[in-house]
This record gives C-alpha cells, structure tokens and sequence, in this order.
C-alpha cells in the first residue's frame, strides 16, 4: 500500500488515556498494512494546560508551577520515551506551521480522544482537518466533542466537517449533535483501545506491588468518589490507592505511576476500581474489574459508554456504592466485542475506500 496516512490526535500530554488511544489507533491501523504516522502537532491550549507553559498570572499559579512541574517533566520524559521507541512520529508542528505536513500525507486520520471539544483544544480547528487540501483523503475516527458545540462555532465546524470522506464519532450523543446541526448520519465506532481485544493490553501491563487493593484515578468536583473508595476499603479492610501528583488526601494513599504499564497493570489487579476518567472506565471492563464511574467532565463520554453496557447501576454519582450488584460481564463483554467487530470493518472501509466523496454528500439526511 502507498498510501502514507498522518494520524492526528491528542498524542503529547502525560494522560495515560490519552496515550492508550493514541498508541491503540495507531497500531492497529499499522497491523492492517498501512505507512502510519503520528503527527506531532502541539496545540497550544493543551499544552499551557498539560504543562504550565502559559504565563504565571497569580502566587498560586506560580506555586503550583513550583510545586508539580518536576512531576510533570518526569512523567512526561517517561511518555517521550514510550511513543519514541513504540511508534513512528513526524517533526514537530503548530498552528502556524501544520499547514506544511500536507507534503507528507495522502490520507489525515483524526480521533480519538475529545479532538472535538472545543473547551479542551482552546477552539483550535486542526483537529477538524482545516489546513488539509483540498485533494487529500479525510477520515474521522473515534473523534468526541465532550461538551455540546456553542451556537457561535456551530457553522465554522459545519464548513470543515462537511469536507471529511468519512465521520466516525465515538458517542451516541455527538452523532446526535451532527445530525442536528448539519443534518447528516454518522457512524458511532469504538475508542481505539476497544479495536484490541484484552489480552493485548494484559500483555502490556506490569504487576504493581501492592496486593489486594482499591483504585481510585481522577476525582470528581466534590470528591464523592475518593469518600465512596474509602467507605468501601473500610468495608473490606483494604487500602485505598490513589493515582494523585496533586496534594495529598487523608484516608488514602497517593500514588505516581509514570509508566503507561504500570498503570495498566494497576488496574488490572485492583480488586475495586473508582474511576473519574473515560479510559480508567474503560480499562476497568476490559479487565473484569468491579468498578464504579464518576462524571469529572465532557459528559457525553460516560453517559454514553454507560447506557450501551447498561451500567448505570454503577454510576457512582447516583447510588449507593457499598450495596450495588456486580457488573454482568457475559453481557458486557458480547457488547464489547460486536462492537469491536463492527468498528474494525468500518475502519477498514474507511482506509480502503478510494472515492474522493464526502460524508455529507454520502450521508445528508433528506
């Protein structure tokens, strides 16, 4: 195959999510044969977030930035490390220069992760294919929007998203959106790190220290799940590990892990996991674990990946955590894998297609 395809998405932060998705998408569109590049775009909201980058406009800015920047650098030179040695990246882009790599790709694939979600990318408009010519191929995959779109931005993402060949979204609920602000179906696909089956990220994962233990990774607003996670460890007589490189939190223990594998493997063999993050979730069924999931932000992830599984008896915002019933996995896991099943053929389809069509030509609603 001669077609090279550039991979766009949310690659360089220190969120183990974020680079699970990342590292799933591209080796499995590798494993199909393709020439796969990461694209490395720095957009620059992410990174004045993920890195104290910006400007210190208060005392408390500035000693946070004392504080976790160490953390961070460390956490994010181990990251570094990773996608050096496990894919293949391009140089270094921004929004003033992404224009160039148009040299460099036939196909532009974008998603997963919330490349979508204008609160997370401070409205940058690359990651809906904007500085792609016009000849090139475009392909959305797994792309989320988290937070429903202002009205205000509603026509400017309308004149890029009409261009794509193919639109993929992860949630029920972004499809939802596009068909009423644009008219036009799309499908609904997998996250990428449901496009392997679990044994893939067993093989990853390294067995943690500790032994017989509760995970807690991302905390919501009000911190219910850090005081649901340590009535359960009381119920139980079991530690409470919290994955945490902010300030620590009475009753439980603050971990860091750096390593993507040490994180996976802290999930796997957690008797309890408490997450607040789409992909802790994720994880968690993936290996078999109780877990509960909490809303932290961008709602439409969770709320959608709940009600497909018919998990919403363990949302943690909504009951009571100590008396909720186990999780069905004969059920889960069948929904997981003809879900997989179907988004690995539509991939497919997308990837082989040739028809220089839109998805809004293909797919408008009359």
């Amino acid at each position: 195959m001669s077609n090279r395809i550039g991979l766009l998405t949310i690659h360089h932060t220190t969120n183990f999510g974020s680079a699970l998705q990342t590292y799933g998408l591209y080796s499995k569109i590798r494993e199909m044969g393709y020439d796969i590049s990461i694209i490395d775009y720095r957009c620059e909201a992410i990174e004045n977030r993920e890195f104290m980058t910006g400007p210190v406009k208060s005392l408390r800015m500035f000693y946070r930035k004392m504080k976790y920047t160490p953390v961070i650098h460390r956490k994010a030179k181990v990251f570094n490390q990773f996608f050096a040695e496990n894919v293949k990246l391009t140089q270094t882009f921004t929004r003033q220069t992404i224009g160039d790599v148009n040299f460099d790709f036939d196909t532009f694939v974008v998603g997963s992760d919330i490349v979508w979600g204008l609160n997370v990318t401070g409205n940058d408009m690359s990651y809906f294919l904007d500085f792609v010519e016009p000849k090139k191929k475009r392909i959305a995959f797994g792309s989320s929007a988290g937070l429903k779109w202002m009205d205000e931005k509603v026509e400017s993402i309308g004149r890029e998203i009409k261009k794509f060949d193919h639109i993929g979204v992860r949630e029920e609920l972004v499809a939802e959106w596009i068909k009423e602000f644009y008219q036009m179906k799309v499908d609904v696909v997998a996250d990428p790190t449901m496009l392997w089956e679990s044994d893939y990220w067993h093989n990853m994962a390294v067995k943690p220290i500790y032994q017989d233990y509760i995970l807690v990774y991302f905390c919501d607003p009000e911190e219910k799940i850090l005081k649901d996670a340590i009535r359960m460890g009381k119920k139980y007589h079991i530690p409470v590990k919290y994955i945490n490189y902010g300030k620590k939190k009475a009753d439980v223990e603050s971990i860091q892990p750096e390593r993507i594998e040490e994180f996976l493997g802290l999930v796997e063999f957690a008797r309890y996991v408490f997450s607040a993050s789409y992909h802790g979730l994720l994880f968690s069924l993936y290996f078999e674990k109780e877990v509960f999931y909490y809303n932290r932000a961008n709602f439409s992830r969770m709320e959608s990946l709940g009600q497909w599984l018919n998990i919403t008896d363990h949302n943690g915002m909504n009951v009571d955590v100590l008396i909720a019933k186990p999780l069905d996995y004969s059920t889960i896991n069948t929904l997981i894998r003809q879900k997989r099943e179907r988004s690995l053929k539509i991939l497919k389809s997308y990837l082989e297609s040739t028809e220089k069509e839109t998805s809004y030509e293909k797919s408008s609603i009359n």
